[in-house]
């Protein structure tokens, strides 16, 4: 009993730590001078922003479209397991009525439960995953195809300075052929 609870919460904690996405710290944060003013905030970047994405390499893109779509499978993963759990949980409350001994029934109940619990957390967790990443998936689609033919882009940015060390804001115009 105890190794189908511990096998149980082994393949939760899996389906979670995949969950987690690794940071990108040349992509996320601008940082600032180290004696900035006192109005000065820091400018973040958000990955899937529609400007990171027009200014994304296609190695960038084609890794974050691969992230996307792995956490979108993850979402589709743990509307499996999250059933299969509740119906663990309820087989294990089912065998609690069966047996005699009052150590095995309070066994399976708790088993019961924790699966049950966990069943129903897995599924709650499964939708905003899977919708979350098939945005993300769509987003970085078409920044993909938009970055084909010929374009021409002309967008605000922030210029960094070696000399001064400051963020200054220019233009930025590029071609695409």
């Amino acid at each position: 009993m105890k190794r189908i609870f511990t096998i149980g919460l082994l393949l939760i904690l899996c389906a979670l730590t995949g969950l987690a996405q690794e940071e990108i710290p040349s992509r996320t944060i601008v940082r600032q001078p180290q004696v900035a003013p006192s109005n000065a905030v820091p400018v973040t970047k958000h990955i899937y922003s529609k400007q990171n994405l027009e200014q994304a390499s296609m190695e960038d893109l084609n890794q974050y479209l691969r992230k996307a779509r792995i956490q979108r499978n993850e979402g589709f993963g743990m509307v499996v397991l999250g059933p299969a759990l509740c119906v663990a949980g309820v087989l294990f409350l089912d065998a609690s009525t069966r047996n005699k001994s009052k150590d095995d029934k309070d066994e399976n109940v708790k088993s019961g439960f924790t699966f049950l619990g966990l069943g129903v957390a897995c599924s709650a967790m499964s939708i905003p995953t899977i919708i979350t990443g098939s945005a993300r998936a769509g987003k970085v689609k078409k920044a993909m195809k938009d970055r084909t033919g010929a374009g021409l882009n002309l967008a605000p940015s922030l210029i960094s300075s070696d000399h001064s060390r400051n963020l200054s804001p220019g233009i930025t115009l590029r071609v695409r052929f």
